[in-house]
């Protein structure tokens, strides 16, 4: 019977709580990722969705409020993100040498500007692009497996 409000804590961020008191005060869904506090303090995340209930005039009686914990996906996001990061550090101080970056399906990721230079293409015609194009016809059957 209490407002979830008390699981909100110093870190929680203030645009979603506005986002949650706008979307209550104007009776509307609202779902968003929120930092809550368990009751020892501890932080986590949370995935919430929260849904007015109206009688059959459309009025407002309730609120149905659905949590979960996405934690541990926050936190593999974040790992994520800081492990890009670091990837593309390390590929911009890596000027001597052309670097890319391909996925499984061969397409290019990401590169350096020596990568550019040697091969003459702008990022946006390149980023995506097979990494088999740049390979002069005659060595692409010969060095390039197929897949």
């Amino acid at each position: 019977g209490q407002n979830p409000r008390f699981l909100q804590g110093d870190d929680t961020d203030p645009e979603s709580k506005q986002r949650l008191r706008e979307a209550i005060s104007r009776e509307e869904p609202v779902s968003l990722d929120i930092q809550n506090y368990r009751k020892d303090g501890t932080p986590y995340w949370s995935q919430l969705s929260i849904t007015p209930v109206t009688d059959k005039h459309g009025t407002v009686e309730n609120y149905i409020g659905i949590q979960q914990d996405i934690t541990e996906r926050r936190e593999r996001e974040q790992k994520l993100l800081a492990e890009r990061e670091r990837f593309r550090l390390l590929i911009e101080s890596v000027d001597e040498y052309a670097f890319l970056a391909i996925n499984e399906d061969g397409q290019i990721q990401t590169w350096n500007e020596s990568a550019k230079q040697l091969f003459g293409y702008t990022d946006e015609s390149a980023l995506g692009m097979d990494v088999a194009t740049l390979h002069p016809p005659a060595d692409r059957k010969s060095k390039i497996p197929e897949r």
